[in-house]
């Protein structure tokens, strides 16, 4: 079943039922993402067990190295 959640302020039609399955569809790597779902940030070894209801609004940050 998908649902729309509020992904960076946008609308986002998803089948994740938690925050790990999204980042995995959005082909990201959970150790460079800090996540808030609802206004809480999430530790990345909640990942799995964050649910994602169809009113979630979910912030994802994403570290990215440089020089």
């Amino acid at each position: 079943m998908k649902r729309i959640i509020t992904l960076n302020g946008k609308p986002h039609e998803t089948p994740a039922q938690n925050l790990a399955e999204l980042l995995r569809e959005l082909g990201l790597a959970p150790e460079r993402i800090v996540a808030e779902v609802d206004g809480a940030i999430v530790p990345r070894e909640s990942f799995e067990s964050a649910p994602l209801t169809g009113d979630a609004t979910v912030e994802l940050l994403r570290f990215v190295g440089g020089g």
